[in-house]
């Protein structure tokens, strides 16, 4: 039969892959994923990564910032910057 058939399509899957890198550490701070470390998406997929941020009463009142780094099926790194401000309650 003469009739053009669509070729199935192929759904591309990327596997991405979280970290975190504290820039300026302190005693009593601490920054991690709480979510997967890696994520497959096929096209126009999402996904959500969560950053824990703890923090000790004992912590100093400072400023800590960091990056959550995501790795892409090429090799790339994307940094994303977090910034995190402790201060002293007001009496």
């Amino acid at each position: 039969s003469g009739r053009l058939r669509p070729l199935p399509s192929r759904r591309i899957l990327r596997t991405f892959t979280f970290s975190v890198q504290q820039l300026d550490p302190g005693d009593g701070f601490s920054a991690a994923l709480t979510s997967s470390p890696t994520v497959t998406l096929g096209d126009g997929e999402s996904a959500t990564a969560t950053l824990a941020i703890n923090a000790a009463k004992a912590a100093a009142k400072r400023d800590y910032t960091g990056y959550v780094n995501i790795l892409d099926p090429q090799g790339q790194t994307l940094h994303v910057p977090f910034w995190v401000r402790f201060v002293k309650k007001k009496k």
